[in-house]
């Protein structure tokens, strides 16, 4: 079974962070969407999503 550091995973991690706060800055800018609401809906729905994913990404930090 593999086994990897856990500094490692905690670098990992960081990345992972600052890649989705990226993406989301870049690609779900739901604040900027003045069209359809369906695609604002979707934008919204998405980055709520990767900020429950940085929330895990944050466990794995801390622990």
């Amino acid at each position: 079974m593999f086994h990897a550091d856990h500094s490692a995973l905690q670098i990992l991690a960081h990345a992972m962070i600052a890649f989705t706060i990226l993406a989301n800055v870049l690609y779900h800018d739901f604040w900027n969407k003045k069209g359809e609401w369906a695609e604002r809906n979707r934008a919204l729905y998405t980055f709520c999503n990767n900020i429950a994913v940085m929330g895990g990404l944050l466990l794995v930090v801390t622990s």
